[in-house]
């Protein structure tokens, strides 16, 4: 590579003074990038120190634990990292950061000598060889024609002379003779001549040579000490840029050692082994077993077997009770849960299988928690089959025992012997019991017909017959087809909605079978009837989703146009409801349904947004056509007008706090990853400014285009077009509502911004605020573009100064 014989040509010099510019802007940014490492790294560092010192604010484990050993690891390789980042960022301030500043202020001093020196040569060697030898020529030339005029007098004067006049001037002497004159005249020309020849022929030679010499020797020279120069800053800045990676690489040697400690010190954990310290410093054997021993009455229960079943004409009814209602019931409602129980072990089980296949054993704790749990479940009902199957056995063997017989008298009463108490009034004592299990289930049965009573009152007032098809909950008018099967979540689930694809002539209504009179009556059949809109589908109408609280009814508003646009129009209403004005935006009806479901889309999105700087969303109507938008209506009107009706009255503070309040609201458009995509000024209203979606789409001014030249070069919108354009609106505040860009057309403008033109600061705007928010949000690169919640922390801090 050499300059001296590459960069010699006019072009060749203009890049090289750009490369000079780029490599000074290059090196501001190496220089904050430096700056912000150093501050952020500090920061982090005490960070990791207060960190650290917290990490080990707690006492030592009660056994020697793996686990506690390796958080001591960890903590100290956090104390570890910090103190080596504390060391990198004082060399990288001390050493890192000055030379990268002493570079910039060389490359400064370089850039100012080539250009000085460069101007000074071409100077002199267009002096030399143009100006200097024109100006010699020109002489040269005049003095030509001189001597031709004096030569053609000199020769009419010599044909004119005779001797009479030569004897007369020749006898007075005091009077100069024509010829004589001529002579002299040309005899003087034709001197300057030659002079002028000689002056004319060494400006020539001089001309060559120096040409020669600037050419072959000075501009050569240097070019070539400019890129002994550029080398020189190259090797200077790689070895800065070598510092900076090596005192900001995360795999230094210190830090990779006090990781790699703690990492060993993981590793050495042994989950099986883990507690075994713990075991052996607090190992203790459960207390001695409860004696769980029959103890014997004294008085009337002393006649009772201890520890026995007494079957007798007086417990025999309790006990058959107990044996074949409650043991039986019990036992069999034990094996149901076991068998529930045993099937959810399973499914947890395939469930686990398939779930570490690509999780952490962290994320599966709440699954395996849960397989434990059940399997607790299983052992208790296990152990309480186990419990009910032993006692089932002594109460069936105390029965066995008895067999045929009937049960023993258990008191003997004199008034009471007439009365029978065999096995006959104990059948029918049973048979009494089994008439009471009959009247029992009787009355559970009643019980369901009640509920069932109930769920068919529930489905009257689902379907209401007293209101027309538009009216029920269940209507959701003409949303798209996407929306409503976004809707129907699970089986069962139903809606209506209107549909203007489908042609047809009116007359009965049926799904399959019998016809209806109209829609409702079709689906109140099949809803209450439970009845399968097709047999092949065997479908039900169970769930009817119902609309939320933001489908409104076109009866609901009363309009009054505000304007119209491309797609629809704007309108002024009375909101019946609630007896406020409402703005109404509507779709066409002979739009094709691509564009009325990105309109009823954007009443989707603007459901989730609320914000003091947003207009909110009311309401949607879609019960018939067109469909309508139904947003809050803010009096202030759009504010271009509103400000140059106000021009004079409004403050420097007012401009800026209307700014900010469009800035909160960008912000949380921002947050909600959503793209405002600022054209116009109408699209704020006046009101301590409002962002509105209801004019944006719908009208169009003169700076159409103007207000984001970023996206006409990228051919996109994005978040750092939007902070681009809400730069221009402020432009517009401070200006009054005045045309950005003024006296140009598109294509000039986006030529001018290209090359670095930005609108000068309006007279209105403070100078931070031209400074800090506008012209950062005019960085011609996006990705140095600040955030909208980074603006607006600046433009809080200019409100307060």
């Amino acid at each position: 590579i050499d300059f001296s014989s590459t960069l010699l040509g006019k072009p060749s010099h203009d890049a090289l003074i750009r490369l000079q510019d780029y490599e000074l802007k290059f090196l501001e940014i190496i220089r904050k990038t430096v700056v912000g490492r150093i501050e952020h790294d500090r920061k982090y560092a005490n960070s990791l120190s207060q960190l650290a010192n917290t990490s080990i604010k707690i006492e030592n484990a009660m056994y020697g634990s793996p686990l506690y050993n390796a958080w001591k690891e960890i903590a100290h390789s956090l104390s570890q990292t910090s103190l080596c980042l504390k060391k990198s960022t004082d060399f990288l301030q001390s050493s890192t950061l000055d030379k990268v500043v002493a570079l910039t202020k060389d490359k400064t001093a370089l850039r100012k000598y080539y250009i000085e020196h460069r101007e000074r040569i071409d100077h002199k060697f267009v002096k030399t060889i143009y100006t200097e030898l024109d100006k010699k020529h020109s002489n040269y030339i005049k003095l030509e024609n001189d001597v031709a005029q004096a030569h053609k007098a000199y020769d009419a004067a010599m044909e004119k002379v005779s001797i009479f006049t030569f004897a007369k001037y020749r006898y007075f002497p005091g009077k100069l003779n024509p010829m004589e004159k001529a002579q002299d005249k040309y005899r003087k020309t034709t001197m300057k001549l030659h002079h002028a020849h000689n002056d004319y022929t060494l400006q020539v030679m001089e001309a060559q040579l120096h040409q020669h010499q600037y050419r072959n020797a000075v501009l050569p020279e240097l070019l070539s000490g400019i890129q002994e120069m550029q080398v020189q800053s190259v090797e200077a800045l790689k070895e800065a840029l070598h510092e900076f990676l090596t005192h900001s690489s995360p795999c230094r040697a210190e830090l990779v050692s006090a990781h790699k400690e703690a990492e060993n010190a993981v590793i050495n954990i042994d989950p099986n082994t883990e507690y075994q310290g713990f075991v052996d410093s607090f190992s203790t054997p459960l207390e001695p077993e409860a004696m769980v021993t029959y103890e014997a009455g004294k008085g009337e229960a002393a006649q009772l077997a201890a520890g026995e079943i007494v079957l007798n004409n007086l417990s025999m009814q309790g006990v058959e009770h107990f044996l074949f209602v409650s043991l039986t019931e019990r036992a069999q409602g034990f094996q149901d849960d076991l068998e529930q129980v045993q099937i959810e072990i399973d499914d947890l089980k395939q469930t686990l299988s398939n779930t570490r296949r690509g999780n952490s054993s962290v994320h599966l704790m709440s699954k395996q928690l849960e397989c434990v749990s059940v399997k607790r479940q299983l052992t208790e009902q296990e152990n309480l089959q186990h419990m009910m199957q032993n006692m089932h056995y002594v109460v069936h063997n105390a029965i066995q025992k008895l067999g045929d017989n009937d049960p023993p008298v258990g008191l003997h009463l004199t008034e009471l012997d007439s009365i029978s108490t065999a096995s006959g009034s104990s059948n029918f004592e049973v048979k009494n019991t089994m008439e009471g299990a009959k009247n029992f289930m009787f009355n559970k049965m009643k019980q369901k017909m009640k509920q069932f009573n109930f769920k068919d009152d529930n489905h009257k007032s689902v379907m209401n017959q007293s209101k027309t098809i538009r009216e029920q909950t269940w209507f959701h008018g003409t949303i798209p087809r996407a929306e409503s099967l976004r809707l129907l979540r699970q089986d069962g689930d139903f809606l209506l909605r209107e549909s203007n694809n489908a042609k047809g002539e009116l007359g009965m209504y049926r799904f399959e079978g019998d016809n209806f009179t109209s829609i409702l009556n079709l689906i109140s059949h099949h809803y209450t009837k439970r009845e399968p809109v097709t047999k092949k589908t065997n479908c039900l109408l169970i769930n009817p989703v119902c609309k939320d609280k933001w489908q409104l009814s076109h009866d609901d508003v009363s309009r009054e146009n505000l304007g119209k646009g491309n797609f629809g129009e704007v309108s002024k209403a009375l909101f019946i409801r609630e007896n406020i004005y409402v703005a109404v935006k509507t779709c066409k009806e002979d739009v094709d349904q691509n564009t009325r479901d990105k309109f009823l889309e954007e009443a989707k999105i603007l459901k989730g947004y609320d914000h003091d700087n947003i207009v909110r969303l009311i309401g949607v109507c879609t019960d018939r056509q067109p469909i309508y938008i139904v947003m809050e209506y803010v009096s202030g009107g759009d504010l271009v007008k509103y400000l140059r009706q106000n021009a004079d009255c409004l403050l420097t503070q007012h401009l800026v706090q209307f700014c900010h309040d469009a800035c909160r609201g960008l912000a949380y458009l921002e947050e909600k990853k959503c793209i405002h995509r600022l054209k116009i000024m109408t699209t704020c209203i006046s009101n301590n400014i409002q962002l509105n979606s209801y004019f944006s789409d719908w009208f169009t001014l003169s700076n159409h285009g103007r207000t984001n030249i970023p996206t006409i070069i990228a051919g996109r919108f994005t978040t750092a077009s939007d902070v681009w354009s809400f730069s221009i609106l402020s432009w517009e505040i401070f200006n009054c509502g005045a045309q950005p860009y003024p006296r140009m057309t598109n294509h000039t403008a986006k030529e001018k911004v290209e090359k670095g033109y930005r609108m000068p600061q309006p007279d209105r705007c403070p100078y931070s605020y031209y400074t800090e928010v506008m012209q950062k949000a005019w960085e011609y690169d996006a990705k140095l573009r600040p955030r909208f919640s980074e603006l607006v922390v600046t433009i809080d801090r200019v409100l307060r100064t």
